[in-house]
């Protein structure tokens, strides 16, 4: 990126109308503001869904990166500095012990605590007088993520909605088409999950507690793939998530824990509910809809076969369980 002032950095990030575009490009600009080598952006979340934090509410806060290039994660109170910036809500700057480098925290507050920090690491010491251009870049950021975020957001549940679901799949199945020569990366997955009898729900109890179900059910998936995936509801009693695993085994093996924990869960004024769920790995090849046409299968046939069950769509195919996927190269047009 090319030296940029901070009125062309303001009106770069204004222009940004997908959260993860949002995020690289304020990383760029703000490292080359402060000209440091290295710059990252974490998020911070907990298993109750809290998405801002403070001083009143750190325990058992973990830590993640921001722009979804890694999953996995760290509890806050591991990182002493991270740690002092978010309970403070100020920047922690400090000299990095092992490299011998200076190193800022920089907290991006919401309207109750921090939702993000911003590190950097400079070879050199970074100029003090060029902070206040980076708390004024902060702010507009900050906003626009806001607004950005809430229009990716379903309202009830608070996860990611359908259009950041289908955003987030073609940018994956990319990286996966990417990453195809190396042999090393993760395995990743798509699961599609359906709440068992949800409408019996809504018609004995009615949508007020059928809204609670889905709000609790989303909190359990939360806080069980926080570490491991990107969680969202596709509609109504219909959720997805994609995920990393070392095989399909681990894959099925985390699903049905999950599985699990619903149904030892007890939702409010209803008790039990159970979870249906279809997976699939995804590959190199895809396209994005038969993705989801392949984990859909496997969920169809859990549904049909006993429902609270997790089936794996190639499993299934294998064992001759489900129709394999036509091709498009083997689709033929009727002519006249």
């Amino acid at each position: 990126m090319k030296k940029v002032t901070l009125s062309t950095a303001l009106a770069w990030l204004s222009g940004k109308k997908d959260r993860d575009e949002l995020m690289e490009s304020f990383l760029q600009i703000s490292s080359q503001i402060l000209r440091t080598h290295k710059s990252q952006l974490f998020s911070l979340y907990s298993k109750t869904g809290e998405k801002e934090f403070s001083s009143f509410n750190l325990e058992d806060v973990r830590v993640c990166d921001a722009t979804g290039k890694t999953f996995g994660s760290y509890f806050l109170d591991v990182n002493e500095n991270m740690l002092k910036c978010v309970s403070l809500q100020k920047p922690i700057l400090s000299i990095n012990k092992k490299e011998g480098k200076e190193e800022l925290y920089y907290p991006i507050r919401g309207q109750k605590g921090v939702i993000q920090v911003l590190y950097f690491l400079s070879n050199g010491t970074m100029d003090r007088e060029i902070f206040h251009s980076l708390s004024y870049l902060t702010a507009i950021y900050r906003d626009h993520f806001i607004l950005l975020q809430k229009s990716e957001m379903d309202h009830l549940t608070g996860l990611s909605n359908r259009y950041a679901f289908s955003r987030d799949m073609n940018k994956f199945i990319i990286m996966k088409a990417m990453n195809a020569m190396n042999a090393a990366a993760a395995h990743q997955f798509l699961a599609v999950m359906d709440i068992d009898h949800f409408k019996r729900i809504n018609d004995t109890f009615g949508h007020v507690v059928g809204d609670e179900v889905l709000l609790q059910f989303a909190r359990l998936m939360e806080g069980h793939f926080c570490e491991s995936g990107k969680t969202y509801r596709y509609g109504g009693e219909e959720f997805s998530l994609v995920y990393d695993a070392l095989d399909h085994e681990d894959a099925l093996n985390k699903l049905d824990q999950f599985r699990e924990s619903v149904l030892d869960y007890r939702f409010p004024n209803v008790g039990r509910v159970s979870v249906s769920i279809g997976l699939t790995e995804l590959t190199a090849n895809d396209i994005y809809l038969e993705v989801i046409e392949r984990a859909d299968r496997a969920l169809y046939y859990g549904k049909a076969n006993g429902r609270n069950q997790v089936h794996t769509y190639e499993v299934l195919l294998s064992s001759e369980l489900v129709d394999p996927m036509i091709q498009e190269s083997e689709v033929v047009l009727w002519k006249p």
